[in-house]
Parts: C-alpha cells; sequence; structure tokens
C-alpha cells in the first residue's frame, strides 16, 4: 500500500522535524523514524485509529505519535496523510482541527486569531 501526504501534512511534518531538529538533532530523527513506522504499520492495515471529524468536515482516522497526532484517511489502496497536528494545547501556534462532535472529551479549540479559546462542546 502507498503513502501520500497532502500538501499540508509534507509542509506539517516538515516544520515538526525543522524544529526538533533546531533542538535536538537526535530527537528529529527519532521522531522521524516512528512516524513512518506507524506509518507503515497503518499501510499495512496492523491496526486503524478512530474516526473524527475535521472542522472542514471531512472524515478521517487519527493516530498518535507523541507529541504529534497524525489525521489520516484510506484511499483506494493508498493510506492519504491528512494532516499532522501537535496534541499539546496551548500556544497560539497551535490548530484546531477537530470539530466538536469528533472532540471525545466534550471540547474542542477553535482558532481565534493570534490567542486559542476553548469551546465547550457539550
Amino acid at each position: 500500500m502507498s503513502i501520500s501526504f497532502s500538501p499540508e501534512a509534507d509542509v506539517d511534518f516538515a516544520n515538526a522535524i525543522e524544529y526538533l531538529a533546531e533542538r535536538n538533532k537526535t530527537a528529529a530523527n527519532e521522531l522521524g523514524r516512528r512516524i513512518f513506522a506507524i506509518l507503515d504499520k497503518l499501510a499495512a492495515g496492523d491496526f486503524e485509529g478512530p474516526q473524527e471529524t475535521l472542522r472542514s468536515g471531512e472524515l478521517v482516522r487519527s493516530w498518535p505519535v507523541p507529541p504529534l497526532r497524525i489525521y489520516y484517511q484510506r484511499r483506494g489502496d493508498g493510506l492519504w496523510i491528512v494532516r499532522l497536528d501537535h496534541q499539546a494545547p496551548g500556544p497560539a501556534t497551535h490548530r484546531a482541527l477537530i470539530r466538536c462532535d469528533g472532540d471525545p472529551h466534550g471540547q474542542a479549540e477553535t482558532d481565534a486569531g493570534a490567542a486559542n479559546e476553548t469551546t465547550d462542546c457539550s
């Protein structure tokens, strides 16, 4: 099964590895290795992440590779990587990708310009 990255996921991956490499090259290499090890297992069908709905309305599945979460879809005989998102809440750079109805904890962060807000979805 082939693995393909959306343009956004490609940028997400590059940014995460670049950010980490500026601080710790060994950790950046390890994160890259862990991400591709999980992608290989997802592509092989070894396991499947929970289904979620992106804010765009698109249905995806996700799998954690701390500190990131991989959002993906199965398309034909390939694995399409939609986005990689940092799982930690906090900095204004954190993007909210999941709609409230896809949030297992009843809350979702929303884009609010330079600051994040937490929206109670319950």
